[in-house]
């Protein structure tokens, strides 16, 4: 799907580039649309645009921007900047109030399909470091030559059980990983 702010965000990018840069990335990361919508509202609100305005409407209005709309814009980007963080404060608690009920849930009803699970995970994760193991010790000992095509099989199907073990190991004890890889972060911005 086609993003109709893209065109706008390039206009605004010198007047306002957090602005800018969420309404060129409406469909990024889980808050993407939400914090797409809020820099809209504020660009449609500093130029005196009713809240249904369309893209091209928009687009006009910026490139005949007054002084007064300039300087609205630049106490846009202020105030959206205060937003997003609120926007990626609520989104985490959200998130960390399901990982929490979900954790509840299990222990409320006791079930040991997530823990059977995880076992499996790491049986499998056993058995696959092993052949990679086996096929390392045989090749240094020249016993064995791999094509590529083998040597693709294995990897993919290492990746596809390291994934699920780490997914059900995130599962109990969450994820450690860094939103700084997101678009949503609002360090990402400089």
């Amino acid at each position: 799907m086609k993003n109709p702010f893209r065109s706008i965000a390039g206009i605004l990018k010198p007047l306002a580039p957090t602005l800018a840069k969420a309404a060129a990335t409406a469909a990024t990361g889980p808050a993407g649309p939400l914090l797409a919508g809020a820099a809209m509202a504020g660009v449609r609100k500093a130029l005196g645009l009713s809240d249904d305005a369309a893209p091209d409407a928009i687009e006009a209005r910026l490139g005949n921007a007054s002084a007064e709309e300039l300087q609205a814009l630049q106490t846009a980007e202020a105030e959206f900047r205060v937003r997003r963080q609120e926007i990626l404060a609520e989104m985490q608690r959200i998130a960390a109030d399901d990982r929490a009920d979900a954790r509840q849930r299990e222990l409320a009803i006791r079930d040991k399909t997530p823990t059977r699970i995880a076992y499996i995970d790491s049986f499998l994760l056993g058995v696959a470091l092993v052949g990679v193991g086996f096929l390392a010790w045989q090749l240094g000992a020249g016993e064995t030559n791999l094509n590529d095509a083998v040597v693709a099989l294995v990897s993919s199907a290492l990746t596809g059980v390291i994934t699920m073990a780490r997914s059900s190991r995130e599962y109990y004890f969450g994820s450690s990983a860094e939103p700084a890889t997101r678009a949503d972060n609002p360090r990402n911005d400089r």
